[in-house]
């Protein structure tokens, strides 16, 4: 899937259940300019989104060899609940647009 991020935009490029792709067990992303993707994780619903964001660097991919998340983390590994990612979601901060390309393998 190709995108392009507007200015300031956010957008939900792929939601957990759609009818074409469930789940992913790859997930490749590269974008022209520096975006941050969001993966929200929650466990059935039962404990709230939870959000791991990160920035990605221009030109430079970025993979994920699973869907697989912890939900209701506390640190040092205290408390979780193994899930999977729900959404993810791209944001341009950039002063211009930015053309990204997704691919979501299952």
């Amino acid at each position: 899937r190709f995108a392009a991020l507007a200015q300031n935009t956010t957008i939900v490029a792929w939601t957990a259940g759609t009818p074409r792709l469930a789940n992913f067990d790859f997930l490749y992303t590269l974008w022209d300019q520096d975006v941050y993707i969001e993966l929200t994780v929650d466990n059935d619903n039962s404990v709230g989104d939870e959000y791991h964001a990160f920035e990605l660097v221009a030109n430079k991919p970025f993979y994920l060899f699973t869907d697989n998340a912890l939900a209701n983390y506390t640190s040092n590994f205290g408390t979780t609940t193994e899930d999977v990612y729900d959404k993810i979601r791209f944001r341009n901060v950039g002063a211009t647009p930015a053309n990204g390309r997704l691919v979501l393998i299952t």
